[in-house]
């Protein structure tokens, strides 16, 4: 949707037009739920935090003051209501695949049997290292490698400044590359 679509349709939302209501949602819907499986890695929770994202964000649509992008707010929604869920959640189990698309967003051709699976082992190692990341450090590396969001649209996601989203995925890639070690099985 384009975004002077979506600002209509919440200005249309603001003055109760239920039409805009439901036009809105159905536009945001997709976006919710994409972007809490990415975070959450479970389909089940992932459409319960994207429709209780939905529902608070139509709930909140006037005291919406429009400081912030949409877009940022609504994902500022969704991330608070995923890290709630992970809070109750307690365990990373559920996150070992929450970056499976990262490192395979364009399947290569590998003649070899072989060097197919040793470079599926090498993402698998590479996913469990990102996925042992403490969340505000994980969170930033989601948002820009698997979302492919701006550090501007992150640190207003994070309620942080650029510097700080800078900051955490240094030291997120500082982490990565200590782990690693001297780890070449990296194409």
């Amino acid at each position: 949707m384009i975004d002077q679509d979506l600002v209509e349709l919440v200005r249309q939302s603001r003055n109760g037009n239920a039409q805009a209501v439901e036009k809105l949602v159905k536009s945001c819907q997709p976006t919710a739920f994409k972007l809490a499986l990415s975070i959450l890695d479970d389909p089940s929770e992932a459409d319960d935090v994207a429709q209780d994202a939905l529902i608070q964000t139509i709930r909140a649509i006037p005291s919406y003051r429009a400081e912030a992008a949409f877009q940022t707010w609504f994902y500022r929604i969704i991330v608070n209501n995923c890290l709630g869920k992970l809070r109750k959640r307690r365990t990373r189990d559920r996150l070992n695949h929450l970056l499976t698309g990262l490192f395979r967003n364009e399947p290569r051709e590998i003649a070899q049997p072989e060097k197919q699976t040793i470079q599926h082992e090498n993402t698998d190692r590479i996913m469990r290292i990102i996925n042992d990341l403490d969340p505000k450090y994980r969170l930033p590396v989601v948002f820009r490698y698997y979302q492919e969001l701006s550090i501007a649209q992150i640190a207003e996601i994070l309620n942080v400044s650029p510097r700080t989203v800078h900051t955490r995925l240094k030291l997120a890639h500082d982490q990565l590359k200590k782990t690693l070690g001297d780890f070449d099985g990296i194409d």
